[in-house]
């Protein structure tokens, strides 16, 4: 597991607002982590409620909304979990993912990814002989 701060710019689905913040990038966490008072100000709303467990052990629940993360260009959106102000932010697992990005814990930084797309017909033809995938999504 890595754990290291970076800058990054969030905003709602409407992307009226947008804020630059710093994050720190933790591969074992799921969803990204931001304040109530950071998401309420840039239009981000709950639109659901999950429970997680903490560290500990306790079981707490959540408001989860979605929002759009930025770093050095990458874009996507991703869940969030609305906490309380003094929570730290910190950028999930799954939100480094829908960016196309992951932890490089050597260096300690985050780099582009390889993101693979792979239609049903190369799946189903994965069981059986493989010779015809290679030239399957050209």
């Amino acid at each position: 597991m890595a754990v290291f701060s970076v800058i990054i710019k969030v905003k709602g689905v409407q992307m009226t607002q947008q804020l630059s913040m710093e994050v720190v990038v933790d591969s074992g966490v799921s969803l990204s982590i931001i304040s109530k008072e950071k998401l309420d100000k840039i239009g981000v709303k709950p639109l659901w409620r999950r429970q997680f467990t903490l560290a500990n052990g306790k079981k707490i629940e959540r408001n989860v909304g979605i929002a759009i993360f930025n770093w050095n260009g990458y874009e996507g959106a991703s869940e969030v979990i609305f906490v309380e102000s003094e929570d730290k932010p910190q950028l999930g697992a799954l939100t480094l993912e829908s960016l196309g990005l992951k932890v490089n814990p050597r260096e300690q930084k985050i780099e582009p990814r390889e993101m693979w797309l792979l239609k049903l017909t190369t799946i189903e033809k994965l069981k059986g002989d493989t010779s015809e995938c290679a030239n399957e999504l050209d």
